[in-house]
């Protein structure tokens, strides 16, 4: 913690006083891609509900398959978290790969997807390895269609 100094006035022999300032949250001094991982991999609750937790997902599916130019085109959804409607993306793509940081998010969305021949689970470092898979200009018209939305 930073110390501070603050003037006690003229009564204060020393003229100053040596106060311990504590460190405002929102400047601590995270390793940041490991906390979020850790968060998003521990039991968390960021939805109001169930059905809040369920339409976002849902939306999430919604606008990645507004972004699909082929029933045959190769996506990837980086970083995805659970990916409660990747069943729906799926369906409109020939392949797709959800990459997850975080270990036990990952594990479940293998034993969700298991049987889903058109899915296929990545961590962040297998899915810059099956790079050459997703193809680079796919990438690029995904990221340009994203940007121009914007």
């Amino acid at each position: 913690m930073a110390a501070l100094d603050i003037a006690a006035g003229p009564s204060n022999a020393s003229g100053s006083s040596r106060f311990q300032e504590p460190e405002p949250l929102f400047c601590r001094t995270f390793a940041p891609m490991d906390e979020w991982i850790d968060y998003y991999d521990s039991t968390h609750t960021i939805y109001a509900s169930r059905l809040h937790r369920d339409l976002h997902f849902e939306v999430i599916a919604r606008d990645i398959i507004g972004y699909i130019s082929s029933p045959d085109a190769v996506v990837l959804d980086y970083a995805c978290g659970e990916a409660l409607s990747a069943a729906k993306v799926a369906e409109a793509c020939g392949k797709l790969y959800l990459a997850e940081p975080a270990p036990g998010v990952r594990g479940r969305l293998i034993a969700r997807f298991a049987p889903n021949t058109q899915i296929r689970v990545r961590s962040l470092d297998e899915s810059q390895e099956d790079g050459g898979k997703i193809g680079r200009s796919r990438r690029h018209e995904f990221g340009r269609a994203i940007h121009d939305a914007e």
